[in-house]
C-alpha cells in the first residue's frame, strides 16, 4: 500500500487491523534499523506488519514478527525476512512506553 501523505512522505505499510482491534491512547513515530536489501524490498512496496508488535529488550524497543521479503535482485547476502528490527526512539519515549506498560497494565 503506497500512497503519499500531505507532507509528501510515502506510507509503505500500514497496520489497519491493529487500529480496528485495539484502542491507541498515544502515537509514536519511530525509525527502523534496516539492511540494504530490506530498503530495496520496501521501496518495491513489499512489507507485512499485520501480525507485528513492539517488544522491550534491555531498554531498547524491537519490532517483532514483521515480514519484509528478500529482495529478488539481491545476491547471496540476503536478510532474514522475519528478523527482529530495532526501532529508533528517544530515551524519553522508550521510558514512557515501558512505564505505561508496567504501571497501567497497557499492552
Amino acid at each position: 500500500m503506497k500512497h503519499k501523505t500531505k507532507s509528501g512522505l510515502k506510507i509503505i505499510s500500514n497496520n489497519r487491523k491493529a487500529r480496528f482491534n485495539y484502542f491507541f491512547s498515544e502515537f509514536f513515530e519511530a525509525g527502523i534499523v534496516l539492511k540494504g536489501s530490506e530498503v530495496k524490498s520496501l521501496r518495491d512496496g513489499k512489507a507485512n506488519i499485520s501480525e507485528s508488535y513492539a517488544l522491550d529488550e534491555h531498554g531498547e524497543i524491537f519490532l517483532v514478527n514483521s515480514h519484509i521479503p528478500s529482495y529478488k535482485e539481491s545476491s547471496y547476502n540476503n536478510h532474514d525476512p522475519k528478523r527482529n528490527r530495532k526501532l529508533l526512539l528517544n530515551k524519553r519515549e522508550i521510558n514512557k512506553l515501558i512505564g505505561r506498560i508496567n504501571r497501567e497494565g497497557f499492552t
